[in-house]
């Protein structure tokens, strides 16, 4: 079994692929399902690229969705929890905040890194 029907189609520019029935298919018809599957996979791409975007909120974060764009402008009043947040970055924005507590002691002098500087 050869790819090609004979001989006689190849030299008259017929040039046809078998199928799986034993039938012919014009490769033109392949070339055009190929095209048509390259186009799906590149608007796939686009949209999961420029329209839908996803982060992650750490352990001792959280995140304030802020709406862009429409009548609701503003910072959400339900804050995002930790995990995957998936959002549109045309219209929303997740920004993150630490929820943990820091520890700061201020010192006297300048030239600090001497226990005598420490504020009690």
């Amino acid at each position: 079994m050869t790819i090609f029907n004979s001989n006689d189609d190849r030299d008259k520019g017929k040039h046809r692929v078998l199928d799986q029935f034993n039938g012919a298919v014009p490769i033109r018809r392949i070339f055009v399902w190929a095209l048509a599957a390259f186009g799906v996979l590149v608007a796939i791409w686009f949209v999961s690229s420029f329209l839908v975007d996803a982060k992650r909120i750490e352990a001792g974060f959280v995140g304030i969705e802020v709406n862009l764009a429409g009548s609701q402008r503003g910072a959400s009043e339900i804050p995002v929890r930790t995990g995957w947040v998936f959002y549109s970055p045309l219209t929303t924005q997740i920004i993150e905040f630490p929820t943990y507590v820091q520890t700061v002691k201020w010192t006297r002098d300048p030239n600090e890194g001497h226990p005598v500087n420490v504020i009690r």
